[in-house]
Order: C-alpha cells, then structure tokens, then sequence
C-alpha cells in the first residue's frame, strides 16, 4: 500500500512531520504519497540530486547552459517518453547575402515515463552530463569517420563513460548521505532523544 493511503497523509505532511531529512529518506527509501504527477517526481529528482556534491556541479553547469535560474526553470527542459536519452538538434542556417553560416544547437532530455523513482535520479544524473557539453563532433565535418565518432561519444567530454561515472558518483554520494543520516536517527532514537 502507498504511504499516504496507510498513514493518510500528503507529502507535504510527511515534509513537515519528518523533515527535509525524512523526506529524503522517504525518497530513497521508495515510499510514495500516492499518484504522483510526472513534474512532481522530476521535481523531487532534481532536489535530490541537488542535495549531493557532484549533484549540485552538474544542476549548476544544467542550468547555466540553458540560462535557467532555478530548479523550475530548469525542468522546462525535460519531457517524457517511452526511453531516457538527450535530444540534441543542429541547425544549420546560411545568409546568401553575407555569406555567413549560423549554427543553433537545441538541447532536450527524453526521460523514461515509466520508472521507479531510484531510476529516475539516476537517469537525470546520467542525462544531465551529457546535455551541457558542447559538441565534440561535428556532424558536417567531412573528416568525422565512424571510428571518430564512436571514440568521442563514448570517451570524449560528456560521453558515455563521463555520464556512468557522474550517475555512480551521485548515486553514492546520496547512499553515503542516507546511512550518514539512518545512522543519525538511529543514535537519537536509542539515546531517547526527539527528531526535532
């Protein structure tokens, strides 16, 4: 049964009830308050990743790059689909007159509708590496061959190995956070201390 059904309350409840530690407990332990809507989770993703070291780096390069100055803002810049990928569109624009060549990269993270909350943390720590960077190819370029491509996006700046290696660094600095405050609770309620 979900949280809220059993104990009959909001998140918000539980927010206030448990705090912004117990929230984040609740988070990683999975205990949902009912249906979620899609921003709610993602919302709740990002805050997350932001309470971590490697988490914060990476929302703070996110939301320099699309010139977003919060977490909301930044969200406008997810959507969901049936698969976690990173959407980037070139477009490639030539004035006849001048003579010159406008390029306008479009950037758009696809996150998987359909996935458990865990998942979801992890495959926005993994797609947020990627979305920043700046191209390491370019797909006009007449001296990319597959080999160059392949190498560059598993091993160039935001490629594959750089998006598993920040999804592991986040996901144990948020392990590493969640024992710390178990740990915390655990002391507290075998001493006879309150949570407050």
């Amino acid at each position: 049964a979900e949280f809220a059904d059993t104990f009959g309350m909001t998140w918000t409840g539980i927010k206030r009830a448990l705090g912004r530690v117990g929230a984040l407990l609740c988070c990683l332990l999975g205990i949902t308050t009912g249906a979620q809507s899609g921003e709610n989770r993602l919302t709740r993703a990002l805050e997350l990743i932001d309470t971590t070291p490697a988490g914060h780096l990476l929302l703070s390069r996110a939301q320099s790059f699309w010139h977003a100055q919060n977490l909301e803002q930044l969200s406008h810049h997810f959507e969901w689909g049936e698969v976690s990928r990173t959407d980037a569109i070139l477009t490639r624009t030539y004035d006849p007159k001048t003579g010159q060549e406008v390029r306008e990269r479009t950037v758009t993270i696809v996150l998987k509708k359909d996935q458990g909350f865990w998942e979801l943390v992890l495959d926005l720590s993994h797609e947020l590496t990627h979305a920043p960077q700046r191209p390491a190819w370019d797909p006009y370029d007449p001296a990319l061959t597959p080999g160059k491509y392949v190498v560059t996006a598993i091993e160039g700046i935001g490629g594959e190995v750089e998006a598993v290696a920040t999804e592991c660094q986040i996901a144990l600095e948020i392990s590493a956070s969640a024992k710390r405050l178990a740990s915390g609770y655990t002391s507290s309620l075998l001493s006879g201390a309150s949570w407050e």
